[in-house]
């Protein structure tokens, strides 16, 4: 299987072992990490349904269940009484300053004040 490599002067047996040790290796750690992802989506799955959100299935999807972290901060008010999490507005926020920043550029103002 690897003929290069016994061409080098490794014996086939130890290019085995290290193939079998890298390859044992790579299944358990997504083994691992597959258990992990489990757990972490079945816990947020619990709190997103006892929170009463709508679709709490999501948090097995990969990307959604970021989704339903933000929208069980936005439920949750602190102590003052604010609001724990404002996402829309942050966003549009950095929009609004990154078209900014491109439109002096585009003007040539660098940000120099002379």
């Amino acid at each position: 299987m690897f003929d290069y490599l016994a061409e080098l002067g490794l014996p086939e047996e130890v290019v085995s072992f290290f193939f079998t040790f890298f390859i044992g290796a790579i299944a358990v750690s997504a083994v691992i990490g597959i258990a992990i992802y489990l757990l972490e989506s079945i816990s947020v799955y619990k709190m997103a349904k006892s929170a009463e959100i709508k679709n709490p299935w999501l948090a097995f999807v990969p990307v959604a269940n970021d989704w339903v972290f933000g929208t069980l901060a936005e439920k949750y008010k602190k102590k003052n009484g604010t609001k724990s999490a404002r996402f829309g507005g942050n966003s549009a926020y950095r929009i609004n300053s990154s078209y900014n920043i491109y439109g002096n550029f585009r003007k040539g103002n660098y940000g120099l004040r002379t």
